[in-house]
């Protein structure tokens, strides 16, 4: 039995009663109560079974006795084969302790037959109750769902990140920060930042953790102790955390580690202290005759500032070697020849007094540069000293070299566009490390999804891995830019 009404808002209500005669007294309750709805009515167990195999009900009415069958029973299959669907017994007699376990066993609410003006009051209770649950519950998925795509991200990120508490304990770290120290992140949860540092640091960190207390944003350096012993230098961006009456819970920060990039520039420091010991003057000059590098030396001899010399080209301080000559020795010393110029230098109070270069080449980023050895010889003959110049020359020439193509391999972070990825699969690859499936990869872009399968394929091949755990445990471990 039925409406017949073809609605398509009405509520489709499941309601098992062995009484015609009750089962149509209720049914005119409720319609009379103004609802809009679909009533299936079974009699017995087997219809009862039947209609719930059709398809999801707004709400089941049950009698709580039945012949061979009752309430209890009922909305245990309910709960199997619909859970979540809002249950009311109905019924001429229940006792106190029968409807408490029927509650208990999951049902919304009972009503007596003799109370039926409480059903309709009921049945709106027990929907805006079903409404609310299904609302907290897709809000809840889609909360586990954001996590999951967070977590993914947080564990595919290039960078280190960690987070610690007002105490400084550890309460987060990403994989790519433990790879950083050597460990696993289960063995830095729970400890103090303060286990993975070098004892002669704990004061600068407290004292950067009193700033992040004061709601200050910090971008720093900080040196940390590897499993291994090693030290490991990480440039810090650190953001407080702070609770909703503005109590201070800890740090969140991202660690981009540096200890090669520190060491190059320490070494280029280095290179630039033991330039300015040397007594002659050298500079670092281009392809176009600017000034890149001076040592203090070579300000000394040409009565320059560094800041002047840095905006002025070779043939501006040498009347005798007009650009245009500069120009045309330039390919013999590009082609490796270390060459000894004699020439004459202009002072900024015009003296000009005769000097002695000996220039060599190399490269960096692609750009040609001469590394030039100045001496001025106004009161002495330098014939005998141009090989010693040469080779002095060629020494610094091939160290620098070394350094600065050494810093040029550690500041160059590879992109998914540097090792051949086309556009669609840098935009494939940061929605597959999103977690989503190429099924939805090729809704997003509007392509088949044999597409999809087939670029997925190629990328795993150029990143020599089978999976797509590989392939984020790969761009995470080697840095990759997703660009």
């Amino acid at each position: 039995m039925g409406d017949e009404s073809s609605e398509v808002d009405k509520l489709r209500i499941l309601h098992l009663e062995d009484s015609p005669a009750d089962a149509e007294i209720i049914r005119e309750c409720l319609f009379s109560a103004g609802f809009s709805m679909r009533l299936d009515w079974a009699s017995n167990e087997k219809e009862f079974e039947t209609f719930l195999a059709s398809g999801p009900y707004d709400l089941i009415l049950a009698d709580y006795r039945l012949p061979r069958f009752d309430a209890a029973a009922a909305l245990s299959m309910v709960n199997v084969t619909r859970p979540g669907t809002p249950f009311i017994a109905v019924s001429g007699a229940i006792g106190e302790d029968r409807a408490v376990e029927l509650l208990k066993e999951g049902a919304t609410d009972y009503v007596l037959k003799d109370r039926l003006e409480k059903l309709p009051l009921s049945l709106r209770r027990a929907l805006g109750e079903a409404r609310e649950h299904r609302a907290r519950r897709r809000a809840e998925d889609a909360l586990r769902t954001s996590e999951a795509r967070y977590r993914r991200i947080v564990d595919t990120a290039a960078e280190g990140i960690w987070a610690i508490g007002p105490d400084s304990v550890t309460t987060f770290v990403n994989a790519r920060m433990a790879a950083m120290l050597g460990y696993r992140g289960e063995e830095m949860t729970g400890k103090s930042m303060t286990d993975f540092m070098f004892k002669e640091d704990w004061e600068d960190h407290l004292r950067k953790i009193d700033l992040c207390a004061q709601n200050s944003v910090e971008s720093y350096e900080r040196r940390f102790r590897r499993r291994d012993g090693e030290a490991i230098w990480t440039q810090v961006s650190a953001t407080s955390n702070f609770d909703d009456e503005d109590r201070f819970l800890g740090s969140f920060a991202m660690y981009t580690d540096i200890t090669d990039r520190k060491k190059t520039m320490e070494n280029l420091s280095l290179m630039d202290f033991a330039l300015n010991q040397v007594p002659d003057a050298v500079c670092l000059v281009d392809d176009a005759a600017r000034f890149v590098y001076v040592n203090e030396e070579t300000c000394r001899i040409l009565g320059y500032s560094r800041r002047q010399l840095s905006e002025m080209r070779l043939s501006e301080i040498d009347p005798e070697t007009p650009l245009r000559r500069w120009l045309e020795s330039w390919d013999e010393i590009k082609a490796g020849r270390a060459m000894v110029f004699a020439g004459r230098h202009r002072s900024p109070n015009g003296r000009i007094f005769p000097v002695e270069i000996a220039a060599s080449f190399f490269t960096y980023e692609g750009h040609g540069y001469s590394l030039a050895v100045l001496r001025d010889i106004s009161d002495r003959d330098r014939a005998g000293e141009i090989k010693r110049l040469i080779s002095m020359t060629g020494d610094i020439s091939r160290e620098l070299s070394k350094i600065v193509a050494n810093y040029d391999d550690i500041t160059t972070t590879p992109s998914l566009s540097d090792l051949n990825f086309s556009h669609r699969q840098i935009e494939i690859a940061r929605l597959l490390l999103e977690g989503a499936p190429s099924k939805s990869i090729a809704m997003n872009l509007g392509v088949a999804e044999t597409t999809i399968k087939s670029h997925i394929a190629q990328m795993y091949r150029k990143l020599n891995v089978n999976s797509r755990m590989e392939f984020g445990r790969i761009v995470a471990e080697r840095g990759i830019r997703l660009e």
